[in-house]
């Protein structure tokens, strides 16, 4: 079994065993982080046109990153299933873009590592309690989606299993090992002990 599989099923066993929330408020639960992504935006490019420095500690952005990465209620949820796979993609793509937008605050686009490293590592340095909290969420939504895209797979009929869903099954898998590799590489040294150890 491979390490990203290992790492995969320990997130996920980690995860409270008592679902306390319907399987149908998933859908309603990342929609209400796509809202709080787009007021999250809004609030940093009001503060990057007033030149300032974002507080992430302080509402607004707080209570909207809160919503983002909302760990508590990703893991009041039911066990993942294939018809969660949709949701969970949008999910997914909402808190990796609010997470973009962190690191790259202040630095015009396209950003790289090349030619921002040192803006990129003062956004890191600011805002690293943060990021690991964006980093922990993303790692147990990013194992939950894998799960889900399995049982999607494990439900389809044989006469469904085409190649093109192979294929699309494939590159999800790729995506999401990368995502993993990712935000494991944000443990670095020199992490506050208690970021190092969500």
């Amino acid at each position: 079994m491979s390490t990203l599989r290992v790492l995969l099923l320990t997130l996920v066993l980690a995860s409270p065993a008592l679902a306390q929330t319907p399987r149908d408020d998933g859908a309603s639960i990342a929609a209400k982080a796509k809202e709080s992504a787009t007021q999250f935006q809004i609030y940093l490019d009001g503060v990057l046109k007033a030149g300032g420095r974002p507080d992430l500690s302080k509402a607004p952005a707080s209570d909207l990153l809160g919503q983002v990465f909302n760990l508590e209620q990703l893991e009041a949820l039911p066990p993942a299933h294939g018809d969660d796979l949709t949701w969970l993609m949008d999910w997914v793509d909402t808190a990796n873009g609010v997470n973009k937008s962190i690191m790259s605050f202040g630095i015009a686009q396209p950003v790289t590592l090349q030619t921002d490293a040192a803006a990129i590592q003062r956004n890191f340095t600011d805002y690293e309690d943060q990021e690991a909290v964006a980093s922990n969420f993303l790692l147990r939504i990013l194992a939950r989606q894998s799960q889900a895209a399995f049982a999607f797979w494990d439900q389809l009929p044989p006469s469904k299993r085409t190649p093109v869903r192979m294929e699309g099954l494939n590159k999800l898998r790729a995506a999401t090992d990368g995502l993993l590799l990712d935000y494991l590489g944000c443990i670095v040294p020199g992490i506050k002990p208690a970021n190092a150890a969500r």
